[in-house]
């Protein structure tokens, strides 16, 4: 990271792909969690993901796999994964 703090941080153009991925996913699955105002335990129970796995997906600490990215837009009835930009 450049500056800041996950998942707002400015990456490093020289970052990998899938971190900025990674963030964007982040960014996105937590203002679902804000705008339907509901906790990880909600979000698990609705997603049927774990609620440990959304919380290191939002804290950066995993990638979320394409099943687990599945379930949680159905769930949360909302669009994560990122629309391409090319760097």
């Amino acid at each position: 990271m450049e500056t800041g703090e996950w998942p707002e941080a400015v990456l490093k153009k020289e970052t990998p792909i899938q971190v900025h991925y990674a963030q964007e996913i982040a960014c996105a699955l937590a203002n679902s969690l804000r705008d339907l105002d509901i906790s990880l335990r909600e979000a698990a129970r609705r997603t049927g993901v774990d609620r440990a796995t959304i919380s290191r997906t939002l804290e950066g600490e995993t990638i979320a796999d394409l099943a687990t990215l599945a379930l949680l837009e159905q769930g949360l009835h909302a669009r994560l994964w990122p629309l391409f930009s090319p760097r």
